[in-house]
C-alpha cells in the first residue's frame, strides 16, 4: 500500500516540528556531577539540550566568572556585583561599580537556585535563559563594558585558556557563545537548600514556637508569591509602593520606563510596575531589598511590601522574621 505525498508531507512536517522542539527542551538529569540535592527540594538542576553540563564546563564557568578579563578594563569580573561572601549580591543599593563609574538603576539579585527560573531572568524578564543573559552585563557600557568581538581573542592570549575551552566543549575554538554557554553552566550549579528550614523539611530538626508562628503567618500572606522549596514563583508582581505610584501607570511616561518593571519588556499596561519575585532564601545576607535597593532591612521591606494590602502588625512581623531566618544558609555550597 503506497502512502500518499500529503501523508508524508505531513510526517515530515511533524517530524521537524518534534525536532525542533527537542533543542530547546530542558533536560533534568545532569551526568556524573557531584551536585547534591535533597529529594524534597528537586531530583536535579534543569538544564537546555544545547548546553548540558560538564565538570569541566563548570569549572571554567566559575573561572571565567572571576575573571576580570571580561570586562572592557580588565579590572571588572562578575563576581565584582555578585560576591560569592555575599550570597552572590554586593550588598550595595545601587553599584557604580561599572565601567562608566555610573550609577546602575537596578540592584544586583542574588544568583541561586536561577537553573529553576522558568519565566524571564533579570528584574524584569528581559532575558529568556542564562546563555543569552549574561551578554547584557558582558557588552552594557555602564557595567563590564566589554566588545564581544575582542574579547575571544583576548582569552585566547591566555594561559590554559584554548586547552580548557576544548575539554569543555571539545572545540578548537573560544568564542562569544561557548563563553556564554560556561557561565550559565556554572551558575545553574549555584543552589540554595541548605538552611535550617531543609533540615526541618527532612525532619533532621525542628521550629522553635516562634518560627512555627511565624511559619503560619507566612503561609497566610506571603507563600502565593513565595511558594517552597525556591521561595519565589519566578513571577512578576507590582507589590507596596509600585501599586501606588500613579507614575508609573502612565505609559506615556517614558522618562521612567526603566520603573515601569515588565512593561518595558511586554508593552502590555496589565505588567506596569511588576518585577520579579526574589527569593527569601539568605533574605538576611542579600540586603538591600527590592529591585533597586530602596529598602535596607528586612523589617522596613515587609512593611513597605505589605501597606497596601494586609499590613501585618509589628509582633506579627518579628514572627514572620523568626521563620524566615531559617532560610538562611550559615555556609555557601557550589
Amino acid at each position: 500500500m503506497k502512502t500518499s505525498p500529503t501523508i508524508s508531507l505531513l510526517f515530515c512536517l511533524l517530524f521537524l516540528l518534534v525536532w525542533a522542539q527537542s533543542l530547546t527542551t530542558s533536560c533534568t538529569s545532569p551526568p556524573n556531577l557531584s551536585i547534591k540535592l535533597s529529594p524534597y527540594f528537586a531530583d536535579s538542576i534543569p538544564y537546555p539540550v544545547q548546553n548540558p553540563f560538564s565538570e569541566a564546563g563548570i569549572a571554567l564557568g566559575k573561572l571565567l566568572f572571576d575573571d576580570p578579563t571580561l570586562s572592557g578594563n580588565n579590572q571588572i569580573s562578575c563576581a565584582t556585583c555578585h560576591h560569592k561572601s555575599k550570597h552572590f549580591t554586593d550588598g550595595i543599593s545601587l553599584s557604580n561599580n561599572g565601567l562608566s563609574k555610573k550609577r546602575l538603576p537596578r540592584n544586583a539579585p542574588t544568583l541561586f537556585n536561577l537553573a529553576w527560573a522558568d519565566q524571564g531572568l533579570f528584574w524584569d524578564g528581559g532575558a529568556q535563559n542564562l546563555e543569552s543573559l549574561v551578554f547584557a552585563p558582558l557588552k552594557h557600557a555602564d557595567e563590564m563594558g566589554q566588545d564581544l568581538k575582542l574579547l575571544p581573542e583576548e582569552l585566547r592570549q591566555k594561559d590554559n585558556y584554548k586547552t580548557l575551552f576544548f575539554k569543555a566543549f571539545a572545540q578548537d575554538t573560544i568564542t562569544n557563545a561557548l563563553i556564554a554557554r560556561a557561565l550559565a553552566q556554572y551558575v545553574r550549579t549555584l543552589t540554595a537548600a541548605h538552611a535550617r528550614y531543609d533540615e526541618v523539611i527532612q525532619k533532621k530538626a525542628q521550629f522553635t514556637k516562634l518560627e512555627q508562628q511565624g511559619l503560619e503567618i507566612f503561609n497566610q500572606q506571603c507563600v502565593s508569591c513565595h511558594p517552597p522549596p525556591f521561595f519565589t514563583d519566578f513571577g512578576f508582581h507590582a507589590v507596596g509602593d509600585f501599586l501606588e505610584a500613579k507614575e508609573i501607570k502612565t505609559p506615556e511616561n517614558d522618562e521612567n520606563k526603566i520603573e515601569k518593571g515588565r512593561y518595558r519588556i511586554t508593552a502590555d499596561s496589565a505588567d506596569l510596575g511588576k518585577f520579579k519575585t526574589p527569593t527569601l532564601r539568605n533574605l538576611a545576607m542579600t540586603a538591600p531589598y527590592f529591585h533597586d535597593g530602596r529598602y535596607q532591612t528586612i523589617e522596613i521591606a515587609i512593611q513597605k511590601h505589605t501597606k497596601a494590602t494586609n499590613p501585618p502588625r509589628k509582633e506579627e512581623i518579628s514572627l514572620l522574621i523568626a521563620f524566615l531566618n531559617t532560610l538562611n544558609e550559615k555556609q555557601i555550597k557550589e
